[in-house]
């Protein structure tokens, strides 16, 4: 019976992962989407964190989206109780409309841009996810990296603490890098 347990175990990961989407983008990027939706389940935000009178959680994405449809199939599911909301902000945006996101993902396209977006949401509770590699020595949270073909993140545990973020053991243990101080 044992020797069954861990294909079932998988395939129903696999069933529930949120890669599998109606539009295909690149597999680079529905890992990226799946990891910033699994990121809601390992980090803990302020109260002040979610503005949205209609309980709703927010992933933010800054720059150029190449995401294309994958989040349709996860877009108004419920996370802890708040409905899912993807707003795409293109290459620019008031740093009051960006705040309103739990998560913001900054597209390597704001590379130039990088540290004054990320100065500008330094105090607020918003995990902030990029891709370049300079992202956490910018002041992000988390960034992405491609290590042995395969898509990984860092973390700036510092740097969330400071908004008031708290990011879980679980996902601290699993990242190539933390941060700390």
């Amino acid at each position: 019976m044992k020797k069954y347990f861990i294909p079932f175990i998988l395939l129903a990961f696999s069933l529930s992962s949120p890669v599998v989407f109606a539009e295909e983008p690149s597999k680079e990027y529905a890992l990226k989407a799946a990891y910033l939706h699994k990121f809601f389940f390992f980090a803990d935000w302020p109260e002040k964190a979610f503005y949205e009178a209609e309980s709703t959680i927010v992933i933010g994405i800054l720059g150029e989206d190449s995401f294309g449809g994958i989040f349709t199939q996860i877009e108004g599911k419920s996370i802890n109780g708040r409905r899912l909301t993807i707003r795409r902000f293109g290459e620019t945006s008031l740093p009051e409309m960006l705040r309103r996101c739990q998560i913001l993902f900054v597209s390597r396209s704001l590379d130039k841009d990088e540290k004054s977006i990320l100065a500008s949401l330094k105090d607020y509770p918003v995990l902030t996810v990029g891709e370049t590699e300079t992202f956490l020595e910018s002041g992000g949270m988390i960034g992405f990296i491609t290590k042995k073909n395969s898509i990984r993140f860092e973390i700036s545990q510092a740097a969330a603490e400071r908004a008031g973020i708290k990011i879980r053991a679980q996902l601290l243990r699993v990242a190539v890098r933390v941060i700390e101080e």
